[in-house]
């Protein structure tokens, strides 16, 4: 065998050990059904992609088809899609966290300051566009949730506004893959 040949024969063993490698994870990993979509008839969170990988930045919007307008902060939550139902993960916005680290995203139950900047999607426009850097978030479906500061703004009834926000919430879901992945 000449040597073109040697090199030709470890580089198809190294790329079928690959192929099997991938085939034998996916298979392994358990699909988690994908949430349900969000209601677009009211106001709602958009991304410049629904999908993106971990460590990489997410833009996003808030639409409002509504005739009321949207006003809301530039702090937010995500949430992370269990398979049945969504449980907080991360607080989001420009801020900082419990040691007054800069931060864009802390796990939930961590004390995350956001400043106190307003925005608003108008009536039938579409608010600022926000960025913020998914570093070490895992691979799953998530919901981002900006919440309202106005009464009569015109969101969905549920889910039903928490303690810490009073005000209507606008929704949108995207999903976080590995990095790497294409």
């Amino acid at each position: 065998m000449t040597r073109i040949q040697q090199l030709l024969l470890a580089a198809g063993v190294v790329l079928a050990a690959v192929i099997a490698f991938a085939m034998l994870r996916s298979a392994q990993a358990t699909p988690v059904k994908a949430p349900p979509p969000v209601d677009r008839t009211v106001a709602h969170v958009v991304f410049g992609s629904d999908v993106v990988r971990s460590g990489a930045a997410l833009t996003f919007t808030v639409h409002n088809p509504t005739r009321a307008p949207f006003a809301y902060g530039v702090g937010g939550g995500v949430d992370r899609w269990n398979g049945t139902g969504w449980e907080r993960a991360y607080y989001l916005g420009p801020g900082t966290d419990e040691h007054g680290a800069a931060r864009q995203l802390v796990p939930a139950g961590q004390n995350f300051f956001v400043s106190a900047v307003g925005l608003i999607a108008p009536a039938q426009g579409v608010g600022s566009a926000e960025e913020v850097w998914l570093e070490g978030m895992p691979e799953g479906w998530y919901r981002l949730s900006v919440t309202s500061v106005i009464a009569g703004s015109e969101t969905p009834i549920t889910p039903a506004p928490t303690p810490a926000h009073d005000g209507p919430v606008a929704y949108g879901i995207f999903r976080v893959t590995p990095r790497g992945w294409w």
